[in-house]
């Protein structure tokens, strides 16, 4: 009895599916339709992706990495992920300029760079995504770059010297800052006085017309 209501449920179902068939390809094509608007409508985004491979260990050839060095890994990603490196390279492309007017706050908030250590792997990957192609691989690979040389330059240096390029890079960041600093005291400025130049002309108006 339970499967002779059961077939006659599913037997209304695919009749009521029948009565109905122009209304569901109607709906299928128009959602299709709209998926498409839309995605001629959103810009294209591109992403480039590049892997930085760390150095083995000094332990020997042929010693496999315990995990816990592996994991010490996410301590490359400040060499990549950092703001000095990150204004050098809207400098370098002009990216501060139009059409895209980026800052260091903006670059962040977009998204653009994303690195992340690879798990059980020697591979840190620098991922950039980015409304131009080119310029998104141009951006990956000027962070690789950059993060090579600045781990090369660390390497290379005793520790007086590894602090006194730390302390280089604090100086100009802090420069950066004060520059950003002023740009945004020089637009309020020219804000607030866009703000008095317009209630003047207001006082002028209602003095002309009181004088009338």
């Amino acid at each position: 009895m339970m499967d002779n209501e059961a077939d006659n449920r599913f037997e209304r179902r695919i009749a009521r599916l029948k009565r109905h068939w122009r209304w569901i390809i109607v709906g299928t094509l128009l959602c299709a339709l709209a998926s498409f608007g839309v995605s001629l409508l959103l810009p294209n985004v591109y992403r480039t992706t590049t892997k930085l491979l760390v150095s083995e260990s000094k332990i020997g050839p042929g010693t496999e990495l315990p995990a816990w060095q592996y994991a010490t890994l996410s301590t490359y990603e400040p060499f990549v992920d950092n703001d000095a490196l990150i204004h050098k390279a809207i400098k370098k492309f002009y990216l501060d300029e139009s059409p895209y007017r980026l800052d260091i706050d903006s670059f962040r908030r977009k998204g653009i760079l994303d690195v992340q250590a690879i798990k059980s792997t020697r591979l840190v990957e620098i991922s950039i995504e980015f409304p131009d192609a080119h310029l998104a691989a141009d951006l990956a690979n000027f962070f690789a770059q950059g993060a090579v040389g600045f781990n090369n330059r660390l390497n290379a240096t005793g520790a007086t010297s590894s602090r006194s390029f730390l302390a280089e890079q604090l100086k100009e960041a802090e420069a950066n800052l004060a520059e950003a600093d002023a740009r945004r005291t020089r637009v309020r400025a020219r804000t607030q006085i866009e703000d008095q130049e317009k209630e003047l002309d207001i006082l002028l108006t209602a003095k002309d017309s009181l004088s009338t």
